[in-house]
């Protein structure tokens, strides 16, 4: 009998690896946690072996992950499919994505609306109020996030993200972290003249060291984020066939200030 301890959350929202009322123990840890007790002490009566799990200071601990958004509560879960931990690994990441893209089938979510990060995800849920379990973060992992939508029947999926991510992933990085990916102005630069911006924007383009630098001196202008998002969603769709996306721009005051929806 496998059972949590101090600092081992509990379930409490449907599609996870263990139902709701359970603790968060995994069914492969749970095995593995089987198997190696049956090989050094079998009782004629296995039903008699109480373990206990506990992380002492895990209830703490969890406060710094996704667990309640994903309706773990009151500590850390036990994972792992192989018994070897890579810390801050990407699988880390994608499998965070995956659970969270299942709960929010489980709990109803119509849609969901991906972030890259805290500023985005709070802009967006001021700009639209959506179950919790819809608003998932997926950090850089863009085209893992858009497969892994597709796949479970989110074909309309939001992307809040920041002017600088939203260039990266039109220029179709899969990662948008930069010892994955490249701020490629350069490109930006040449969007803005196919597409008959100003000539003070391209400029700006030309000079400025960073997006932001280009965002800000351009006031957050109109059709150079219609642009840039009409590449992005085109990238998206590279990535996850049959996906129609909508970006949100947050501005760096925490608000939408764009939408790949408004005309």
């Amino acid at each position: 009998i496998i059972s949590g301890g101090t600092g081992i959350g509990k379930v409490t929202k449907p599609g996870l690896a263990v139902p709701p009322g359970e603790y968060a123990i995994n069914p492969v840890p749970r095995r593995m946690i089987t198997e190696s007790v049956e090989e050094v002490f079998i009782p004629e009566n296995k039903e008699s072996i109480q373990v206990t799990i506990s992380i002492p200071d895990g209830e703490l601990r969890a406060t710094k992950t996704l667990n309640a958004r994903l309706g773990i509560i009151g500590g850390l879960s036990i994972l792992g499919t192989t018994g070897i931990v890579r810390p801050v690994s990407a699988k880390a990441w994608t499998d965070t994505i995956d659970a969270a893209l299942d709960v929010a089938k489980a709990c109803g979510c119509e849609k969901v609306v991906f972030s890259t990060g805290r500023t985005s995800e709070m802009a967006s849920q001021s700009y639209e109020a959506l179950q919790e379990e819809a608003y998932v973060m997926m950090g850089d992992h863009v085209a893992h996030a858009m497969k892994s939508a597709l796949q479970r029947g989110f074909d309309k999926p939001v992307i809040a993200c920041q002017f600088a991510k939203l260039v990266k992933i039109a220029c179709g990085y899969e990662n948008t972290h930069a010892a994955a990916s490249d701020m490629d102005l350069k490109r930006l630069q040449q969007w803005a003249e196919e597409a008959g911006l100003p000539t003070a924007i391209i400029n700006s383009i030309a000079n400025a060291n960073t997006a932001r630098e280009v965002a800000v001196a351009s006031d957050f202008d109109k059709k150079l984020l219609q642009t840039t998002a009409a590449k992005a969603i085109f990238e998206a769709k590279h990535h996850a066939p049959g996906l129609n996306p909508v970006f949100l721009v947050a501005d760096y005051n925490h608000k939408i200030i764009f939408s790949s929806n408004e005309t």
